[in-house]
């Protein structure tokens, strides 16, 4: 992969600073947890790629999943219930050449 070429001295700094504001509330959804103890704060999809279109550009940013587990699967007849755990690992490239991983769990009830 051939990193594209950026003004180091001007992009740096803005991305340095949109990466350091809060998140704003008015984007996170919730769901129930699955478990009965409350609700589960994230950020849906299309919201996280457009923030990374907003703070990296539209042509700044890729991703690729590197792995994909299924850990567990529990099936309970009586309750009629399938509790599913899965991993991920994506990794996030920028346009400079740099990239980040990050493990995403899921567990489901």
């Amino acid at each position: 992969r051939q990193p594209l070429q950026f003004d180091k001295d001007a992009e740096i700094p803005r991305i340095q600073a949109a990466l350091a504001q809060p998140v704003d509330m008015q984007d996170v959804s919730y769901r129930p947890s699955g478990h009965g103890s409350g609700n589960l704060a994230y950020l849906e999809g299309w919201k996280s790629v457009a923030l990374a279109n907003e703070i990296f550009g539209f042509n700044g940013w890729s991703s690729e999943i590197l792995s994909f587990h299924t850990d567990y699967i529990d099936m309970d007849a009586q309750q009629q219930r399938i509790s599913l755990g899965l991993s991920c690992v994506v990794r996030i490239h920028l346009k400079d050449g740099t990239f980040h991983d990050v493990t995403l769990v899921s567990l489901n009830w």
